[in-house]
């Protein structure tokens, strides 16, 4: 585990797995606020890569941050745009999970000139994009399945959680409707990874800039977004709408997988990212406008 200096000298923390001589791909976590062992080496992802996981801010071994501003998905892209600074070299491949596309997605609007291409795995995006919603169609296609069934009916109750404890508690009992199958590989997975909900209502607490949606649809940086087909948590027409937004915008809908397609279909999911990172052998980031020089934002 190695530390950088994020915003105002902060020392925060990530993970690396894989060659430490390969090239770095930035990835983040999801919850929003979970720790990164979740993702694990994403299929093997980090075979041939340096896969960076950065601990954001209360969560892993990063610690709260006292200024509200900096705790928020706007804060913590700036974090990110050092720890790019830190790890030296050219553009980087930027991966984000859920709700880690907000700072994904905020990093690239304000620095696409140090993004080589952006993955956007299952993104939780209903805050950015106006979409028909078909999660729920998604889950009443799935009502059979008893696992999914009790998981969904957590899912649409009562937020009852009022401590980090209980909000584990309601995050396993959820569990199941992130995945189109509840086997043993899923069930294990599940339980790698908390959430600490102070640091999570924190990440939410920021509405985004108004233009942003401007911003990003005059960027040219490739972008892939990945949905799954039986993601009730998401949808597919909310990431469908999300790969529209951008000029070079792709969608990839993976069959028969939820929330997790690293997990669920691990095959399918390295096809899928090996064909966009081909791709990018033809595109040169100097293609795209300059950074942006965005401050006040807390």
């Amino acid at each position: 585990m190695t530390f950088y200096r994020g915003a105002e000298g902060t020392e925060l923390w990530f993970d690396e797995i894989g060659p430490a001589d390969a090239e770095p791909v930035i990835v983040l976590a999801g919850g929003p606020a979970r720790h990164p062992a979740y993702l694990g080496d994403l299929a093997g992802l980090g075979g041939n890569n340096r896969l960076v996981l950065p601990h954001l801010r209360g969560v892993g071994k990063s610690p709260v941050t006292q200024e509200p501003g900096r705790a928020t998905w706007l804060g913590q892209a700036e974090d990110i745009a050092l720890l790019d600074q830190a790890l030296g070299g050219g553009p980087k491949l930027v991966l984000a999970h859920s709700a880690g596309a907000r700072v994904a997605i905020r990093y690239l609007q304000q620095n696409p000139s140090r993004v080589k291409g952006l993955v956007l795995i299952t993104p939780a995006v209903d805050w950015l994009v106006r979409a028909v919603p078909d999660g729920l169609e998604i889950a009443e296609r799935r009502m059979k399945e008893e696992a999914f069934r009790d998981a969904w009916r957590v899912v649409t109750g009562p937020r009852t959680y009022r401590d980090e404890p209980t909000f584990n508690q309601w995050q396993r009992a959820i569990a199941p409707a992130g995945y189109a199958h509840w086997g043993e590989t899923e069930q294990a997975h599940s339980k790698v990874g908390e959430c600490r909900l102070e640091v999570a209502l924190a990440y939410l607490g920021a509405e985004p800039p108004g233009d942003l949606l401007d911003r990003l649809g005059q960027i040219e940086v490739p972008v892939l977004s990945i949905a799954g087909t039986e993601d009730a948590l998401v949808g597919c027409s909310p990431v469908r709408a999300l790969s529209d937004v951008f000029a070079r915008g792709e969608f990839v809908a993976i069959d028969d997988c939820g929330h997790y397609p690293w997990v669920e279909q691990p095959a399918a999911f390295i096809s899928v990212i090996s064909g966009f990172t081909d791709s990018l052998l033809f595109w040169s980031p100097d293609e795209a406008p300059g950074d942006e020089q965005d401050q006040g934002l807390f």
